[in-house]
């Protein structure tokens, strides 16, 4: 079937958006968002998770226009506008979120539609803070239902969807946190950060990033990176772009991963217990081809495999009960590179030397040690209360 001119027009927009300096963070997040036509909307909207885009509007603007404005429902998505309103007006809640967005766009040197909102008096500000202002002198006029005397309100200019219900809230949250935190991922691997982010934006993605939460949710977020739910990557139209690959939406289970589970004698029964609890956990998510389960203590002790036919709760045992050298499993994660390597132990032992070091990412799960740290991979500490 043939592309429709607006898809067309699309796609070759996300492709000279990706060409741009600096663009892994929001290109990850647009390649995120599964997107459709509505010609019964004025502009855009997006709801973050979903973009919706009026194909009339989108083909009468020209092509820095149009990446302006994914651009524009792109950040709606990293700054969680969607979320954050609260009890606060919709429609100036929208309006605050639109200057601050465009002025941070303008001032990157993107391109944006005619007839915006970016009053270069909000320059710097939050959304609180403009809509603080925006609320006080136009509510009574918002009330009353006026179009705005002085011009403030713009026609389509409510592009926000927001969740309906509380249930929706928190299913909305978690969906947008993932996109912007594997985003942030992405961004980070490649060193590619943008520098025009707004200082709301970076405080939105330190809650993200960095969130006070239980060890076994950060376990999950962290995994969570290594889902291959997003896009994959395909041959665009070559009238287009021909030697480039365009990114596309699709589902598959994660790779092989490995985890090391430390059967030492410093380890106790109730964390095994645990362990294989996050074993589940991984299992039912993540949907990996296959674990590699390795009992460790000065040695290997035993690997086992599990797969999604796996009884985990029933089949997986741990054997050991010795000392502990993690060498043995560095060195066996060198030869098999697993998708990810993950390190369930109390971190009681000397670190190898670099030439032990695997290339594949390491997580340290560490318990009940503190001032733990690792001369690479990302360490999460936990402790399990007493009585478990």
């Amino acid at each position: 079937m043939a592309k429709s001119p607006e898809q067309k027009a699309f796609e070759r927009a996300k492709v000279q958006l990706m060409r741009g300096r600096d663009t892994h963070f929001f290109t990850t997040i647009l390649f995120s968002l599964k997107q459709s036509w509505d010609k019964g909307i004025d502009t855009a909207c997006t709801n973050g998770t979903h973009l919706v885009l009026s194909p009339d509007f989108f083909l009468q603007l020209d092509e820095p226009e149009r990446i302006g404005l994914l651009l524009h429902e792109v950040n709606h998505v990293a700054l969680n506008h969607m979320t954050r309103r609260g009890d606060r007006h919709p429609l100036i809640w929208n309006y605050a979120a639109d200057h601050v967005i465009n002025l941070s766009l303008l001032e990157a040197g993107y391109k944006l539609p005619a007839n915006g909102l970016w009053d270069p008096q909000f320059k710097g500000m939050h959304t609180v803070q403009v809509y603080n202002i925006l609320y006080d002198k136009h509510v009574e006029e918002v009330k009353m239902g006026g179009s705005g005397a002085d011009g403030w309100v713009v026609p389509g200019g409510q592009d926000i969807d927001e969740p309906k219900t509380t249930e929706e809230v928190e299913v909305a949250k978690l969906a947008i946190a993932d996109i912007v935190k594997r985003a942030t991922i992405v961004a980070q691997a490649a060193s590619k950060m943008p520098g025009q982010l707004p200082g709301e934006c970076m405080v939105e993605l330190e809650k993200i990033t960095n969130p006070v939460l239980p060890w076994n949710v950060l376990l999950q977020n962290y995994m969570s990176s290594f889902a291959k739910d997003d896009y994959t990557w395909r041959r665009p139209n070559r009238r287009y772009m021909p030697d480039w690959y365009m990114p596309t939406a699709y589902s598959e289970a994660v790779g092989k991963i490995a985890t090391a589970v430390d059967a030492s004698s410093s380890v106790e029964d109730r964390e095994f217990a645990h362990f294989i609890g996050e074993h589940v956990v991984i299992q039912e998510t993540l949907h990996p081809e296959q674990i590699d389960v390795i009992s460790f203590d000065t040695d290997i002790k035993e690997i086992q495999q599990i797969t999604e036919y796996t009884d985990i709760l029933s089949e997986l045992k741990f054997t050991g009960r010795g000392g502990t050298d993690v060498t043995p499993v560095l060195d066996w994660a060198k030869t098999n590179d697993p998708v990810v390597l993950l390190v369930f132990t109390d971190g009681d032992f000397y670190m190898p030397d670099e030439e032990h070091h695997p290339t594949c990412p390491v997580l340290w799960l560490i318990h009940d040690n503190p001032d733990f740290t690792a001369p690479f991979g990302e360490v999460i500490h936990y402790d399990i209360p007493k009585g478990e």
